[in-house]
């Protein structure tokens, strides 16, 4: 059947029969990407189909009421007048070099294939179709009409369904014929130094037609072809700074940046650069960070077979919510990166097709956890001094009790500081608890190595004060002291971290 080869496209208009009235049909193909636009005239529409061919590589689809209201959506009751709607849609990888091969100063030209009627799946009742640009040949079809940068197909009438004539014009393209075939943004949040760090790598293929005998670099001859890529022109952020850039070889060093009035303009391809944070994070009502950000920076009229993007969050970002100006693939991850406690949010985009018109901000809220973490790394330390300071003035009170031979009050009054050490931990464990994941494991580290260091504490105190050998005493004492010092090697390393 005809439509194993078309992509259905259905909105939901009215409820009854279906009527197609007029469809006025704008194909503009000045530059690389080819837009379509239909003007489309209903009366009592259940459904309205966009047939599209399955190979067609859309970037964008949008259909709009006469009020500017996207479709799909149920009006209700069939009103008396006709349903204006508007249809767009835009393909990329359609143009064709034709021919495939020229001389170097040969012009390009390029082929565009096409159906002289509007695919549909019901009777057209009248339809036009108008393409935008300066042909050198085209296929005719009934009523043709050359114009100045323009042909003109119709007006037809009474078209049946699925009655599609393909055909096809040619046309001299002066553009650039080449894609991203890959573009992988990270796009890296930091609140310690207030900026965001981008990171892109571009995969660039030429598309234009092949040269005859290879490139020739004649330095006396001004002259280049149409389909020469001399030059790649990408428009920053105004703020941009710190600009870095490199192909597989490794760093290029030849560069041109000029300032504009919104936007920095460079002359190649970037692999990295800067932006201040503020202009693009704020703090909104409810306390939440809200990151508005553009899904890429791109070349003009050229697209983006394949994109994918990482956004990395502060650490303790949490509860992300995140919209999209269209429909794309996203996934929340999480990772670890240098002197991270609790490793952090990472939220991963892909998107097929992309041109400059899906161009618009993604919007991400975060919970940022930063006081929560200030709070665990406060309770830790602050534990940690009261430990130090008891078991400080534990041996203290044991030199005191040695110089005055009394060393079962000193008994006394180690079980008393031991407990209270103890309790310190039974504290900071349950306040871990409350945190969740947050530090879990440098608090449940930091318990653990502080419990065997008070063991070895009072194992070493039993040496002293009761001996079940006093000739070993020194020799079991000494090496007590030396597991002491391992441990406090690994609280102090820990603390650091």
């Amino acid at each position: 059947m005809v439509t194993d080869i078309f992509l259905i496209f259905v909105f939901a208009i009215f409820s009854e029969c279906a009527d197609i009235a007029s469809i006025k049909r704008v194909i503009s193909c000045q530059t690389s990407i080819v837009q379509e636009a239909w003007t489309v005239k209903l009366r009592n529409v259940s459904r309205f189909h966009v047939p599209i061919p399955v190979d067609s590589k859309v970037a964008i689809f949008e259909a709009k009421n006469e009020q500017g209201k996207e479709l799909p959506y149920i009006v209700g009751e069939c009103p008396d007048r006709d349903l204006k709607t508007e249809v767009v849609f835009s393909i990329v990888g359609s143009l064709v070099p034709f021919p495939k091969k020229i001389q170097q100063h040969e012009p390009q030209y390029v082929r565009y294939d096409f159906y002289g009627y509007v695919p549909s799946v019901d009777v057209i009742e009248k339809q036009k179709t108008f393409i935008k640009t300066d042909v050198k040949f085209y296929d005719k079809l009934g009523e043709t009409i050359k114009e100045k940068n323009m042909i003109v197909y119709g007006m037809y009438k009474d078209v049946e369904a699925w009655d599609l004539k393909p055909m096809r014009i040619q046309y001299k393209y002066s553009g650039q014929l080449f894609s991203v075939t890959r573009l992988h943004r990270v796009v890296e949040l930091s609140h310690w130094t207030n900026e965001i760090t981008v990171h892109d790598t571009f995969h660039v293929q030429h598309k234009g037609p092949e040269l005859k005998d290879g490139y020739k670099n004649n330095p006396m001859s001004q002259a280049r072809g149409e389909s020469e890529i001399s030059f790649l022109q990408l428009k920053l952020p105004k703020s941009a700074s710190e600009i870095t850039f490199k192909d597989e070889v490794g760093y290029v060093s030849t560069i041109t940046i000029k300032k504009e009035t919104k936007s920095t303009i460079l002359n190649l391809v970037p692999s990295g650069y800067q932006l201040p944070l503020n202009e693009y994070l704020i703090k909104n009502v409810t306390n939440k960070h809200e990151f508005n950000f553009p899904l890429a920076f791109l070349f003009e009229n050229i697209p983006v077979e394949e994109f994918s993007m990482e956004i990395v969050f502060p650490e303790g970002s949490a509860n992300i919510e995140s919209n999209y100006p269209f429909e794309l693939q996203s996934n929340l991850n999480h990772k670890f990166s240098y002197f991270d406690y609790s490793g952090r949010n990472v939220l991963f985009l892909n998107k097929f097709n992309l041109i400059e018109k899906n161009i618009k901000n993604i919007k991400t809220k975060d919970q940022i956890e930063l006081e929560r973490i200030e709070l665990c790394v406060y309770e830790l330390s602050h534990s940690h001094s009261k430990i130090v300071a008891d078991l400080k003035a534990l041996d203290q009170s044991f030199e005191y009790s040695k110089k005055t031979n009394d060393l079962s009050e000193f008994d006394q009054q180690r079980k008393a500081r031991i407990s209270k050490v103890n309790d310190e931990l039974d504290y900071l464990a349950a306040f871990a608890k409350t945190t969740g994941s947050l530090l879990s494991s440098h608090f449940s580290d930091y318990i653990g190595h502080s419990k065997a260091k008070i063991n070895l504490v009072n194992q070493i105190y039993d040496a002293v004060l009761h001996p079940t050998d006093k000739k070993d005493r020194h020799s079991k004492v000494a090496s007590l002291q030396s597991d002491l010092a391992l441990v406090d090697a690994k609280i102090e390393k820990l603390l650091k971290k």
